[in-house]
């Protein structure tokens, strides 16, 4: 997923990070994370909610700042190599 996000010229991290924080708070949390999951069709539990938000977390404070959503959304290292062309 995040190879094709990197690949991708048209995905901007922050209308992605905006349309998830529909509430403009400044952050994700479980709520808007589970609602925007549900506007797209997936019902998930509090258990998945909160383990994606965990992946992304840094700070541990179970909610994801915009940097913390854009650095867990890009790969570690380029992918340019991997991409056939």
């Amino acid at each position: 997923m995040k190879q094709h996000i990197e690949c991708n010229k048209q995905f901007d991290y922050s209308k992605a990070f905006h349309e998830i924080d529909d509430w403009s708070y400044g952050y994700i949390d479980k709520k808007n994370l589970k609602s925007f999951l549900r506007k797209h069709g997936h019902v998930a539990n509090n258990k998945e909610v909160l383990s994606i938000i965990r992946r992304m977390d840094l700070d541990g404070d179970a909610r994801l700042t915009k940097e913390e959503f854009i650095r867990g959304l890009k790969p570690d290292e380029p992918y340019s190599k991997l991409v056939k062309r």
